[in-house]
């Protein structure tokens, strides 16, 4: 794959976790999780909003090759997302895979503030 290819997939997948963590379904399954995993899916949330943003105003030539690096890793992890958010109802599953996705993104760019 082309980096911009790794690129945009990282992007999209990012897009489409955070569409599905803000969704109804995903919400109502939250609430059947107990207080302490409802913290840990608003904190993800947050990290993949910031993540997103991060990648999209990323100057590209600084991520070029740690995309290259991390693209085996990347395009597994969204291709596991992928997967994950089509039950939302599994919703720890779900942030098991998105946090392991975030951790790879977390190569290519700086997510702590």
């Amino acid at each position: 794959m082309a980096p911009y290819e790794i690129r945009d997939m990282t992007l999209k997948e990012l897009r489409e976790a955070r569409k599905a963590m803000v969704s109804w379904e995903y919400y109502k399954a939250l609430k059947h999780l107990s207080a302490e995993k409802q913290q840990e899916s608003k904190i993800l949330l947050a990290d993949i909003i910031y993540a997103l943003e991060e990648m999209r105003t990323t100057e590209w030539q600084s991520i070029r090759e740690k995309l290259l690096l991390n693209e085996a890793e990347l395009v597994a992890g969204s291709e596991s997302l992928d997967k994950a958010l089509q039950n939302l109802k599994k919703i720890e599953k779900v942030m098991a895979i998105a946090a392991n996705f975030l951790s790879v993104v977390g190569r290519v760019i700086k997510l702590v503030v």
